[in-house]
């Protein structure tokens, strides 16, 4: 505190002899013996005064700047990039674990073909795959998903490579992960796992009946507590984050807000549906909306779970 007190005092008294040898002050007392007026003593122990004050002020200033954080300039935003952007991550996510650990290969890499995926790739990871199945999963990410496209067809299997149009994202999107981003993939992991549990009923398949899907409903309701600021933690660290994973929080939170907005008045509405078959509107709302709010959830899971894949 007193190493604090004579930080101050230091300022204080440097910002008021800054004050006392002023302009104003100055072109005051040139004034006086200019026209021969005697200024009272009052007057210099009032503007003593009143300088204190203001050195107060301006060394709290200073120092409040000092503390205050650095405007950070946003980062540059690519238009062609922002305009391909959906549709990349349209196309990424219809991506299987496989193809995705593929293709990250092959935009670190440069280039690849079957017989370097099947001998540096997957051997190096212990994995026995055919040439013919690795040639596949190459054709499948050029002619299926656009992603890449044919370098040379020197052999019977083709080289491959990212494809021009794509290059700036897939960089961006195989780029390492940052110190947030295995934040955030710790994070996603725990919130996936919340999520889950509301489907350990039905494991194997979503619930298909009336009083399966109000059960659901009110599992998932019950379990806001967790989830809520679960996604208000991974919102606020996703600002610091790369920008693939954070579009990927706010494709998950979409999901998961999309499927509260059908879950909360079915729940408020519980008793009249389960306490009443005979209501058909009631029955026909819930039979409806529901199965949308599953599938809404299967999606922020599957959202979630390339997040954790991703930010690792």
């Amino acid at each position: 505190m007193w190493r604090d007190l004579w930080i101050y005092a230091k300022a204080v008294v440097w910002r008021w002899a800054s004050v006392a040898t002023g302009v104003v002050v100055s072109l005051g007392l040139l004034i006086s013996q200019a026209f021969d007026v005697a200024i009272p003593r009052w007057v210099f122990g009032d503007a003593a005064i009143v300088g204190v004050l203001v050195a107060g002020f301006l060394a709290w200033r200073d120092e409040r700047r000092k503390l205050a954080p650095r405007e950070v300039a946003p980062k540059e935003i690519d238009p062609d990039m922002e305009l391909r952007r959906p549709q990349f991550e349209k196309e990424i996510t219809k991506l299987t674990p496989p193809q995705e650990d593929v293709l990250r290969y092959v935009v670190q890499v440069g280039d690849a073909d079957a017989i370097q995926l099947r001998e540096r790739f997957f051997g190096e990871q212990g994995k026995s795959v055919s040439p013919h199945d690795a040639d596949l999963l190459l054709t499948d990410l050029a002619d299926a998903r656009g992603l890449l496209e044919v370098k040379e067809k020197s052999n019977a299997y083709g080289r491959y490579r990212i494809k021009s149009v794509w290059k700036k994202l897939l960089i961006e999107w195989a780029a390492p992960p940052t110190p947030v981003d295995k934040r955030i993939a710790d994070k996603a992991k725990a919130l996936r796992r919340a999520l889950a549990a509301n489907f350990e009923l039905w494991p194997q398949q979503n619930p298909g009946t009336l009083d399966d899907l109000v059960s659901w409903a009110h599992k998932v309701s019950r379990g806001y507590a967790v989830t809520e600021p679960a996604f208000r933690e991974l919102v606020d660290l996703r600002a610091e984050a790369s920008r693939r994973v954070y579009g990927a929080v706010g494709a998950a939170r979409a999901a998961y807000d999309d499927a509260t907005d059908i879950i909360n008045p079915v729940v408020m509405r519980t008793m009249e549906i389960v306490g009443d078959q005979t209501n058909p509107a009631r029955v026909a709302e819930a039979t409806v909306s529901l199965p949308k709010a599953v599938g809404l959830v299967r999606e922020c899971l599957a959202v979630l779970d390339r997040l954790t894949r991703n930010g690792l």
